[in-house]
Order: C-alpha cells, then structure tokens, then sequence
C-alpha cells in the first residue's frame, strides 16, 4: 500500500514537512460534498477511474477553466469523466455556507453542481503538497480512484497539455 493512500487531506498536508519525500503522486483521502449536498469521500468515489480534476483557487480562474471544458469539449457525450475543484481557506462553517451558496446560485444545472467539490484547505499546504507554484494558475490531474495522480498541468489551454491530459486519461 502507498504511505499517503489512507491519509487524509488534512493529516497528509499536516505531515507532509515531515516525511522527508514527496508524495505528489498520490491524491489523498478527502471528504467532502458536491454542490448537491452529495457527501462523498474523494477520491474513492470519483465517477470514474481516472477522472480529470481541475483545480482552481480563485473565483476569477473560472473562465480558464471554462476555456479547458469547452477545447476539451467537456460537456460532450464522449467526454471523459471529471470533476472541479476549488480550493478555498477554512475560515469555519459560516463562511463555508456563504461560499457554497454563492456558488449554487451561479451554477443552476444539478448536472453541473454534481461536479463542483469545494476543498476548504489551506491553499497555500495544498499547492505544497502537490508542487503547484502558484495560485495564479489553474491546474488538471488526471487521478485514479487508488489516489495515483497520472499527469498533472498547469495553465492556460495549449494542444500540447491537451494531448498529455488525454494520454493520461486511456
């Protein structure tokens, strides 16, 4: 078994000074809920084996990801599954009910709420964690439902990330 596989989000960014290696390959453990209200323990239960993941830690990165949902045609019948991710700071369970809310009403479509999953973390520990340099960018990991992390991107749309995102997804 793979040291991080069972950790959880928390623990595992609460560890991840000290384990002296890095484990970027790994998704850990996160429970968490879609837009829905659906709790879900990630990525266990992500809709598919692998799923693309889209990352983003602010609410202005969305129409990057929008421009990676639409080349990648995303919303099409043979797309492959995925799911996004924001990555929001933890100020406690009131602000959380104000963004999740927020979002709700920006995302209307239960299809489209069903793949929103809001990660209340320290951004900063989470892009540690995975080796993401800045919160200035999106990224997309292709993760299986073991946690391996298969590729991950960072950035503006380009053919050449594209093309390494769907090598990762066969």
């Amino acid at each position: 078994m793979k040291p991080l596989q069972q950790l959880t989000l928390l623990a595992a960014l609460a560890l991840w000074p000290s384990l002296g290696f890095s484990e970027t390959n790994m998704f850990p453990r996160v429970d968490t809920s879609n837009l829905n209200g659906t709790e879900v323990s990630l990525p266990d239960q992500l809709p598919a084996d692998p799923t693309l993941v889209l990352v983003a830690f602010k609410q202005r990165q969305q129409d990057n990801l929008n421009v990676w949902i639409e080349k990648m045609d995303l919303t099409g019948p043979n797309a492959p599954a995925w799911v996004e991710l924001p990555v929001i700071a933890n100020y406690g369970s009131l602000w959380r009910g104000f963004i999740d809310n927020g979002m709700r009403s920006g995302i209307t479509e239960t299809e489209d709420r069903a793949r929103v999953f809001t990660i209340y973390v320290d951004p900063k520990r989470f892009r540690s964690f995975f080796e993401m340099p800045t919160d200035e960018e999106i990224y997309l990991m292709v993760v299986e439902r073991d946690g391996t992390v298969r590729e991950t991107v960072q950035g503006d749309y380009s053919r050449e990330k594209e093309e390494r995102i769907r090598a990762a997804l066969r």
